[in-house]
């Protein structure tokens, strides 16, 4: 099975909108979690997103340290 948005959209493209989908959902599930409570809301969201900032310290291929 392929996915649908490999024949419309170029690698970059998805790439972004992954990432926007991925924040909407860590944003809907913390707003969810925090029954409303705007504090308890950005915490969870920000404990959330603290994975995803390692992704920029990351190297793309390893062998290129060699």
């Amino acid at each position: 099975m392929t996915n649908p948005l490999a024949d419309i959209l170029p690698p970059k493209v998805r790439q972004a909108v992954y990432a926007v989908l991925f924040v909407a959902a860590v944003a809907y599930g913390a707003y969810e979690a925090a029954d409303g409570d705007w504090l308890k809301f950005a915490g969870g969201v920000l404990v959330a997103l603290t994975g995803a900032l390692a992704h920029g310290n990351v190297d793309e291929d390893p062998a290129e340290r060699l």
